[in-house]
């Protein structure tokens, strides 16, 4: 079995998307059962979201509950753009698991994301100079991963461009500029070392061990009729594109009925939610966002993304809604708890990071979930569906 830790919830479906691609038998999780021995546990901790005295007190009692022996192989998954508590969750798992030694390979080269010389490039600009700067938890301050990492910090931690220039054993941060470095140090890497970071280097990781792409899904066999609610959880990046794009498709787009003071005033949750009920009977294909301009004021986000996970549950209560497409991690984690889904399946990737599940003890509900910063994929099998 492979055992993946995760600190959020796309992040996971990330990994049970590539899983599926590769033919193994996945089980996404949010509460930790070693029933069904699948071939992948994906573990999603939600502990980004949590203050790092929680997150570390979190994930120490999840690793305390592992049998010995109970996995071949262990990963842990990280944010691409090093959000989170990453060192401290690092060292707490080398710490517990007497590892010596842990390789954090975190850019997907092939989504234009790089490490060179130390600093961070999403499509050759800065990290600190894109959209990531502000980042409602995590704002990156600077593009230099020894900056954003706290580098050497408390234990043996070094930066390495090369595999043969890293110091063993500790924390070695790897240099990435294409695929093939990934590659690289997936080969190189110690047996007894701790691999994290990316989707892209657990895929790598997984070429290395021998496991080949068994899957090519056509995603209109998939089937597409029935009701569809998209959740537009990220405030910045494309929102205005993507409600521009699916409005053309003719989904209905039900917004906040409010500004950002309203959010703690019951009468406008239940005017949103009367408002997707009145869409739904004109469409099949509704859109729910509150469409509120980024504010990073202190526990507004988690605020919004608990409100629309309340909204998501009481609509699935009214509505038998086939897909739900929810795009940002924190919004989807929200929404799987809301709806009590502890044990889940991939049944389709549609590209890296966009993945459809559905919960091992219900099948009528689909649900599609994908990172705030990753783009959508072609929604032309949707729109294919309209009117039918």
């Amino acid at each position: 079995m492979i055992f993946v830790i995760a600190d959020d919830f796309s992040g996971a479906a990330e990994i049970a998307g590539i899983g599926l691609r590769y033919g193994l038998k996945c089980s996404l999780q949010t509460e930790l059962n070693w029933a069904g021995k699948p071939d992948l546990l994906i573990l999603d901790t939600d502990t980004r979201s949590l203050p790092e005295s929680n997150a570390l007190r979190k994930l120490s009692n999840i690793i305390d509950q592992l049998p010995d022996r109970s996995f071949d192989w262990l990963y842990k998954k990280i944010d691409s753009v090093l959000r989170g508590h990453v060192m401290a969750e690092i060292r707490l798992v080398m710490n517990k698991l007497d590892i010596e030694t842990a390789v954090i390979i975190a850019p997907n080269p092939s989504a234009g994301r790089t490490i060179r010389g130390g600093y961070y490039y999403i499509n050759g600009i800065p990290l600190d100079k894109t959209g990531f700067a502000y980042d409602p938890e995590y704002p990156a301050g600077s593009a230099d991963v020894r900056i954003l990492l706290d580098l050497p910090g408390e234990a043996p931690a070094s930066y390495s461009d090369e595999i043969k220039d890293a110091l063993f054993p500790g924390i070695i941060v790897g240099g990435v500029r294409s695929r093939d470095d990934a590659h690289r140090w997936a080969e190189s890497i110690p047996d007894d070392a701790l691999p994290a970071g990316s989707s892209e280097f657990f895929e790598n990781l997984l070429e290395i061990r021998g496991y080949k792409p068994a899957t090519d899904d056509n995603i209109k066999r998939f089937g597409w009729h029935g009701k569809h609610l998209v959740v537009l959880g990220s405030a910045g990046g494309n929102l205005d594109e993507n409600i521009k794009r699916l409005t053309s498709m003719g989904f209905v787009v039900c917004r906040w009925p409010g500004s950002h003071a309203d959010l703690e005033k019951p009468e406008y949750l239940e005017h949103w939610i009367e408002a997707v009920e009145r869409a739904f009977k004109e469409r099949d294909h509704v859109v729910l966002t509150t469409g509120l301009p980024l504010n990073t004021l202190a526990g507004l986000p988690k605020k919004i993304a608990h409100l629309t996970a309340v909204a998501v549950k009481r609509i699935c209560s009214l509505q038998k809604i086939r897909f739900l497409f929810i795009a940002g991690g924190a919004t989807a984690a929200h929404i799987i708890r809301e709806l009590g889904w502890k044990y889940m399946r991939p049944v389709l990737e549609f590209s890296t990071g966009v993945v459809a599940l559905r919960a091992s003890e219900k099948d009528d509900l689909t649900i599609i979930v994908k990172p705030g910063s990753y783009p959508w994929p072609a929604f032309d099998f949707l729109n294919s569906q309209k009117g039918e």
